[in-house]
């Protein structure tokens, strides 16, 4: 069972975490350093599973540029080092020379515990609410 120490910290790393991912610049190395575990692995739709922090940075150095993000967590729960959420993602991508578009889906994130205390993206993903 989390606790509301547990439940406080971590909401601070969800906090920092999506302001840094919603930043007008993006500073896509220090977001992955900041809120990746070292072991973490990304589960993207429709792709291969992408591990550390070097095919994380690809990744999201991949992704077309975009005017709106908005995530909310619907459940957060763990124990121990291990915590879990559950989120709604709503995203307007802007790609140059093409219309925007939105992409609305929901994730799944399990965030370890780190030795200081703080938490980092331990696994993570997600995938679209549109039919296939």
């Amino acid at each position: 069972m989390l606790t509301d120490i547990d439940r406080k910290s971590f909401q601070q790393a969800f906090a920092q975490a999506l302001a840094k991912f919603q930043a007008p610049v993006k500073d896509w190395p220090d977001f992955v350093r900041s809120t990746y575990d070292e072991q973490a692995m990304i589960l993207p739709p429709d792709g291969p599973a992408v591990q550390g922090h070097e095919a994380i940075l690809a990744l999201m150095m991949a992704f077309p540029p975009f005017l709106d993000h908005q995530q909310e967590s619907l459940e957060l729960d763990g124990a121990g080092d291990l915590l879990y959420t559950r989120d709604t993602i709503s995203v307007t991508f802007a790609p140059p020379g093409v219309p925007p578009s939105k992409y609305c889906g929901k994730a799944l994130t399990i965030w370890r515990r780190q030795a200081d205390g703080s938490w980092k993206m331990y696994r993570e993903m997600w995938n679209s609410d549109y039919p296939a």
